[in-house]
């Protein structure tokens, strides 16, 4: 009996533990989601700056490969500058940078550009790139660029 007198006890001290720690942890997840409410809004607002910081830089990023090539850009100054700004530009071979995301920033800049200008900015940037390239990366890439036809003449412009 005095086993049993005993388990009694702990059983009770241990219902009336769990019953303090529910109401101590009901309380606190009340605070909890007051301070979620509260923050609601600026985390929504952080998400929102963290995918356009993500697509700015992407964009900085391609921009700068272009001219990476092209032997007029300053592209150690434009490192620096990037590099003060927390932009860290890779050091990409030549041959691993993409053709069509190039073209893409280069079209960016201007409502259409005519595909023969596009190829001869393209080599005056220092690209080795010929026209069935530039065609080629056209086709692959419907997804980021629309072919209006004038005549003879054709133009890229950027969906």
């Amino acid at each position: 009996m005095c086993c049993q007198c005993a388990t009694m006890v702990d059983m009770q001290d241990i219902r009336d533990s769990l019953q303090d720690q529910i109401v101590a942890d009901a309380k606190e997840l009340e605070k909890i989601k007051k301070g979620m409410k509260r923050i609601r809004a600026a985390y929504h607002r952080y998400l929102d700056l963290l995918e356009r910081a993500k697509r700015t830089e992407e964009r900085v990023l391609a921009a700068a490969s272009v001219l990476h090539r092209d032997q007029y850009s300053d592209t150690e100054s434009m490192k620096e500058f990037l590099a003060e700004r927390g932009v860290e530009v890779e050091q990409s071979a030549p041959q691993r940078q993409n053709l069509w995301i190039a073209m893409r920033e280069i079209v960016r800049q201007v409502p259409q550009i005519q595909v023969v200008e596009l190829e001869m900015l393209l080599r005056r940037l220092n690209w080795k790139v010929s026209r069935a390239a530039i065609e080629s990366a056209l086709e692959t890439h419907k997804e980021a660029f629309r072919v209006i036809r004038k005549g003879r003449q054709k133009f890229v412009a950027l969906k």
